[in-house]
């Protein structure tokens, strides 16, 4: 998930739902598109400072954008 994740990311900047929503669409047989194994993966890709984020308010809501 961690790679494809990246792959992902490497296109645009993405929030979580907006990763998910690919993964949803086109890496469905590959992988979880479970929004929690999303974060999680995203939460070690940080860690290990594979991706950063800024975080945004956008209507309202807090966002990370990664």
């Amino acid at each position: 998930m961690d790679k494809i994740i990246l792959g992902i990311l490497m296109l645009r900047r993405m929030t979580s739902y907006e990763i998910r929503n690919i993964i949803k669409n086109n890496f469905k047989s590959m992988c979880s598109d479970s929004l929690g194994s999303i974060q999680a993966a995203l939460k070690k890709l940080s860690e290990m400072k594979m991706v950063t984020y800024e975080e945004l308010v956008e209507k309202g809501v807090n966002k990370k954008r990664y």
